[in-house]
């Protein structure tokens, strides 16, 4: 079996080394480099790809891909795992979302571009040296609101949804494309691009940002082990929750306010309601009189509520998806 190379990473049969793909340089001349870990098996088999923090505040994502890709056996890996853990550099020094040279959201950039924007180069700097040859990719994330663990996949993509059903899971949502999709850019996402291809893909929210969170780290670390079970790359416990919950929507379903003040939940994330049913209500903080409420539109599960209680008019409190089955 032939070396494989990601940037300056470059890994023969059962090796696993680490290295940096170039995107170019800030104005003071520092390079951009985004760290890439190449786990090369000893034996053939399919490649993976494995990002984190394409947003710079996902830190679970980061945590899971240390704790994986370490501990991998390159003498039991069938095939090989590209895994970069910071993949957008530039707005993780900042603890930011996106990065401030060009405040563009990379998950709506790709392929990317090798003469656009920084996040656009980036972009393609790591599509084409780690993301290319994937057969399968993991898009590690973590939700910016309160948000239940679950893993997206695309509708109608039944190797997406095996792929999704072995990173474990107990909520899963079956991303639904439409006009409101289009127009948020969402085929700009890397797993919407690749699985255009026909590569199966997942992305995983795996708690909230900033912090990290062991229970949602966890979640990750069985998932990907899962997943390269899944693939033949690597034996191992493929987690296995009690039930499954198909969800159906997109995070785009989400309710707003009409009044203003400070949001008040009466449930978590995860909880399933009844049309009519409670979620929570807006007080006014000049004489905390109540200005508005909210109740469930249908039979709806809450995937994720804001983080801040402080809620402009029009701001957004909660989204709020189908349950399509239960497993």
């Amino acid at each position: 079996m032939a070396t494989v190379k990601v940037g300056t990473a470059s890994a023969r049969p059962g090796e696993r080394t680490y290295g940096t793909i170039s995107a170019g340089a800030l104005a003071i001349g520092a390079p951009i480099e985004v760290p890439v870990a190449l786990v090369h098996g000893a034996s053939p088999g399919p490649w993976l790809f494995a990002g984190a923090a394409v947003h710079g505040d996902e830190v679970n994502s980061i945590d899971v891909l240390r704790r994986v890709i370490p501990a991998i056996d390159p003498e039991e890996l069938r095939g090989v795992v590209a895994a970069v853990a910071v993949v957008n550099p530039l707005a993780f020094e900042h603890r930011n979302r996106a990065a401030p040279q060009d405040s563009e959201d990379m998950n709506r950039v790709w392929p990317g571009k090798p003469d656009g924007k920084l996040a656009e180069r980036l972009a393609h700097a790591i599509y084409i040296q780690a993301v290319s040859p994937a057969d399968a990719v993991v898009d590690l994330h973590t939700g910016a609101t309160r948000m239940a663990v679950h893993t997206v996949y695309a509708e109608g993509d039944s190797a997406s949804r095996d792929l999704a059903l072995a990173f474990g899971t107990e909520l899963l949502l079956e991303e639904r494309r439409d006009e409101q999709w289009q127009h948020a850019r969402f085929n700009g996402k890397l797993r919407c691009v690749v699985g255009s291809h026909g590569i199966p893909a997942i992305t995983p929210e795996l708690g909230s940002n900033r912090t990290f969170q062991e229970v949602p780290i966890q979640a990750g670390v069985d998932g990907l082990r899962g997943v390269l079970d899944h693939l033949g790359m690597l034996k191992g416990h493929r987690p296995r929750p009690n039930r499954r919950i198909t969800l159906s929507g997109s995070h785009l379903d989400s309710i707003t306010a009409s009044g203003a003040g400070l949001f008040v939940a009466e449930v978590e994330p995860g909880s399933r309601l009844r049309a009519g049913q409670r979620l929570g209500y807006l007080y006014r903080p000049t004489d905390f009189t109540t200005v508005e409420e909210f109740v469930a539109p249908t039979d709806t599960l809450v995937l994720a509520l804001v983080d801040n209680p402080v809620v402009d008019t029009g701001g957004y409190i909660a989204t709020l998806t189908h349950v399509r089955s239960v497993d």
